[in-house]
């Protein structure tokens, strides 16, 4: 079966992040390194990052993210076809992995509710003649699979940008990115817009 990679179809999500060690029965056992391989994907609108190696060869490391949304300067150029990432995630298939999995999202201010854990902190505070308002945070959490949060206003205060950080026990399969974008996907939902959570 092909590897599935995420479609970045949603109004908020730009860029997602999949990597850590990867676990064999024979410790002694691992992957051969693979450089970093780029490619494009999407009809050229999204680019595909992977690799494995690491000190141990056991790190899989693999991002997925809107062209646009990397900066225009730094945007790495497409170095392989996109069966040369796959590839990597095939040597991999059904191995387990302590992973971190980061979520970029982008959404328009009107869109946060007024109670929740960002929009509640933006309105400005007034002490004396001076006026103080936060344009941008980071929050640790625990008891919860999401375990950091940043975010920060951009573009005259219309867009905030926010960065979710969890950490999930993955078994790679063709379609693991999938699942972990849809998973990120939901944290945002929960812990961003404050939506009631699914199960």
């Amino acid at each position: 079966m092909p590897v599935k990679l995420p479609k970045f179809e949603s109004p908020y999500g730009q860029m997602l992040t999949v990597c850590g060690q990867l676990k064999f029965e024979d410790p002694q056992k691992g992957i051969p390194p693979v450089k970093e391989r780029v490619a494009t994907y999407q009809s050229g609108k999204a680019l595909v990052i992977g690799q494995i190696g690491g000190k141990s060869g056991r790190h899989l490391h693999i991002d997925c993210a809107l062209k646009s949304y990397m900066p225009k300067r730094r945007t790495p150029k497409a170095t392989h076809k996109r069966a040369d990432i796959t590839d990597i995630i095939h040597s991999a298939i059904d191995l387990e992995m302590e992973a971190g999995i980061v979520g970029h999202f982008k959404l328009p201010l009107g869109d946060l509710p007024e109670n929740g854990f960002v929009r509640a902190l933006i309105p400005e505070k007034k002490a004396v003649d001076m006026s103080i308002r936060m344009t941008g945070g980071s929050f640790a959490l625990s008891g919860v699979p999401i375990k950091k949060m940043e975010w920060r206003l951009v573009e005259d205060e219309q867009l905030i940008l926010v960065r979710l950080v969890g950490e999930q026990t993955v078994i790679v399969s063709e379609g693991y990115l999938i699942e972990m974008w849809e998973w990120i996907n939901r944290q945002c939902s929960q812990f961003i817009l404050v939506e009631r959570r699914d199960g």
